[in-house]
């Protein structure tokens, strides 16, 4: 049963960081990938009006820890309570900036919020990747299984660790050029005309340094925390969620070479698919 309850809090946080995470890329782009006020629109409108379903997920993580795990929620929320309120003024700055950008029609009011859009959803892509660094290296626990962390400490992987180091800071770059290319292949798919060609150049190149940065995270695993490496072989579930990957990752270098619509597509589905797979064997 824990195995179960486990599988679906996986599954709800990891929808969750695909529905909402792309927008973050999105938004972490506005800047690149649009140079006029029309093209950031038009950004604006990829993103869509329906952005905040996707934070229906991290409601149904939160409710799933609550019911299945609510020691752990419990201990989570007084070890990580600075990372917390981060993520939620982020949340809060990023819906703010997606509503009343338009609500004004100045130029500086515009300004202000597409600059506040940018930095929100920087700082969430990196935040949540830095929640990621930290469950991977584990936690101080005390003899009443809680923690409480710095932001930082000596920068160090060992004993008295923070909430930032050398590992936790590349897993949280990472995931922002991992969100910052779904971003940009969503882009691809819902634009076009200079933005619809300068997204797909981000995207190419994104794709790329996220790939390479997982590769050195795989190898500072290694050195943190080998038996995340060790236990994949005797885990069938890991291997099923890298052959996800690797499929996945086909469907985004196919998805990007040609621009007709059906391309674009799976481009985007495809990186859902590595996503799901990446979690997937971080999780099992």
């Amino acid at each position: 049963m824990v195995e179960a309850w486990f599988i679906i809090l996986w599954f709800t946080l990891t929808t969750y960081m695909i529905l909402d995470g792309r927008t973050f890329g999105a938004g972490a782009l506005l800047h690149v990938v649009a140079t006029t006020d029309e093209e950031r629109r038009q950004v604006i409108g990829a993103i869509g009006p329906l952005w905040p379903w996707g934070e229906v997920w991290l409601i149904a993580a939160g409710g799933t820890l609550f019911v299945a795990f609510p020691r752990v929620l419990g201990v989570a929320f007084s070890g990580y309570y600075l990372a917390l309120f981060l993520v939620l003024w982020a949340l809060i700055f990023r819906s703010m900036s997606l509503e009343v950008r338009g609500a004004v029609d100045h130029p500086l009011w515009r300004s202000f919020w597409n600059f506040t859009l940018v930095v929100s959803s920087l700082a969430l892509a990196l935040l949540f990747g830095v929640a990621m660094g930290n469950l991977l290296r584990g936690v101080p626990l005390d003899a009443s299984q809680e923690f409480q962390m710095a932001f930082f400490t000596s920068f160090g992987v060992r004993g008295h660790v923070g909430l930032l180091d050398w590992y936790t800071v590349s897993v949280g770059l990472a995931s922002t050029l991992v969100l910052g290319a779904f971003g940009a292949t969503m882009l691809v798919h819902k634009t076009d005309g200079p933005v619809h060609e300068r997204s797909r150049r981000a995207a190419a190149w994104l794709w790329a340094a996220g790939s390479v940065m997982l590769a050195v995270i795989a190898v500072e695993s290694w050195f943190v925390r080998p038996s995340l490496l060790t236990a994949l072989p005797g885990r069938p579930l890991a291997w099923l969620s890298l052959f996800a990957c690797i499929a996945g990752a086909v469907c985004i270098y196919s998805g990007l070479r040609r621009s007709d619509l059906k391309s674009e597509s799976r481009g985007v589905v495809g990186a859902a698919i590595f996503l799901y797979g990446l979690s997937g064997s971080w999780a099992a």
